[in-house]
């Protein structure tokens, strides 16, 4: 799913990450902190096949 990320912190040994989709705004906790996320990148979304949780 092609997206837009929007915010980024660095908690050290994660990223939080505020992505814009086309089904809305999504916050995405990353474990890859040595790739670097500028806002307004263009990122690519996919789900882990375990791990996911949705919050409504």
């Amino acid at each position: 799913m092609p997206t837009t990320g929007h915010y980024r912190s660095n908690k050290n040994n994660h990223l939080d990450l505020m992505i814009e989709t086309t089904v809305g705004e999504l916050f995405v906790i990353s474990h890859d902190v040595d790739d670097v996320l500028l806002p307004g990148a263009p990122v690519w979304l996919s789900f882990a096949s375990s791990g996911v949780i949705l919050v409504p």
